[in-house]
């Protein structure tokens, strides 16, 4: 293990934040070696509302992963979402000058650069600018230009920002906690990376990651991100409508949920019965599960519907052959069903890829071991750099695909 390289995920969300860790060998291949995750107190929708919670509760669960691997961890791959989050598609160019004309990783990177230098509002901040495709000398549709001739090198990207204001409140709580940010990791992103098989990537799929305070969406199309966004609804939503419809404590809601909660009520059968308990601890009261799914159904519909709206409006809606559910809303019983009937779509549940820790393989981890991915890829290039050998191309092939390949940000 001492020549593999530790890599850290932090995953700060609006109900837990998970600290996931790592080490990377020689060959790119990753091992999840442990986790430790606290209760979130200090996020807001994806949101930092209060410092010192938020970095008491960062603090909590990177204590508790180093516990659990034995890993002293100083520094981490951050994930961040939220309303604030706006993406946009553009179009960046540069001139090949080498007297061979033979396109270079170095101007790659010059026409990332380019596209990184898209104008922004006052108060932005770009967080990626994810490669679409490329173009040689007019010719569109090259997915990696490196070592083909041409004079003109151009490439589509997806550009996301954030508030600058929102990601250095992020910045602080890490940093408070005793951590250093390698970088900042819009979560739909790592989500995508963790759950998608390469064939839905390229048929057209997106990926609905159902959190706490948000839902994050991503459009993937041949390969590439072709949108993402941030929605203001998510499983805290659920809870809050049955805290009010059942009378009951918040705590007996998420329960409820959990261990009976369904998206669709026509999948409950009618004369299923429940005991909920009052607000102050009294006696309990019988209610049918159907009418727990009553309360819940609407506003699942309503989430869906924002979702199938989102595509709509971006011109998505009739280019996409499927749906991936993830993030902890995706276990409601029902969630895929209904999400199959209001967006027209074949739905499943995406879990993680198995690296080695049976109890991550779970939607609720989607985010976490997608930022492990990232911090792999991140190890990976800053290994090239001090290595004359191939490393960076073996290592992106064994972290399959365009995340790991073509992330600039």
């Amino acid at each position: 293990m001492t020549q593999n390289q530790i890599i850290v995920a932090l995953d700060v969300g609006t109900t837990k934040i998970c600290a996931i860790v790592g080490d990377l060998d020689s060959d790119g291949n990753i091992r999840v070696l442990g986790m430790g995750q606290s209760p979130s107190e200090g996020l807001r929708k994806g949101v930092v509302v209060d410092l010192d919670a938020t970095t008491r509760d960062i603090r909590a669960a990177v204590t508790a992963a180093s516990g659990a691997t034995g890993v002293e961890i100083n520094s981490s791959v951050v994930g961040v979402t939220g309303e604030h989050v706006s993406s946009m598609n553009s179009r960046a160019v540069t001139s090949i000058t080498h007297a061979n004309r033979e396109i270079s990783e170095h101007d790659v990177q010059k026409v990332l650069e380019n596209a990184r230098s898209t104008p922004v509002p006052s108060g932005r901040e770009v967080i990626h600018v994810l490669p679409r495709g490329f173009s040689v000398d007019g010719q569109e549709g090259v997915r990696r230009p490196v070592g083909m001739s041409g004079c003109r090198l151009e490439v589509d990207t997806h550009v996301i920002t954030g508030s600058s204001s929102f990601l250095q409140n992020v910045l602080k709580c890490v940093e408070h906690a005793g951590l250093t940010v390698d970088s900042m990791v819009l979560e739909p992103v790592a989500s995508c990376e963790a759950v998608l098989t390469p064939a839905e990537k390229e048929l057209g799929v997106v990926m609905i990651d159902i959190g706490g305070g948000t839902t994050d969406v991503a459009v993937v199309i041949d390969g590439a991100i072709a949108h993402t966004s941030v929605i203001p609804v998510g499983g805290n939503h659920v809870t809050n409508d049955l805290t009010v419809g059942l009378k009951t404590s918040r705590t007996e809601a998420e329960r409820l949920k959990i261990e009976c909660g369904c998206a669709l009520a026509s999948l409950v059968a009618v004369n299923d019965l429940l005991n909920v308990p009052s607000v102050e601890g009294g006696a309990t009261r019988p209610m049918t599960r159907q009418a727990v799914a009553d309360i819940i159904e609407p506003r699942m519909q309503e989430l869906y519907h924002l979702v199938r709206e989102e595509l709509r409006r971006h011109g998505f809606q009739d280019t996409l052959t499927s749906a991936v559910l993830t993030g902890g809303g995706s276990l409601l019983h029902g969630a895929p069903e209904l999400a199959q009937e209001i967006l027209e779509l074949p739905t499943r549940v995406g879990r993680p890829r198995n690296l080695g820790a049976l109890e991550l393989e779970s939607p609720v981890y989607a985010t976490g071991i997608g930022l492990l991915y990232f911090a792999a890829a991140r190890q990976a290039r800053e290994r090239q750099e001090v290595s004359p050998q191939h490393f960076l191309a073996r290592a992106f092939d064994q972290l399959r695909g365009w995340f790991s390949r073509l992330f600039a940000g």
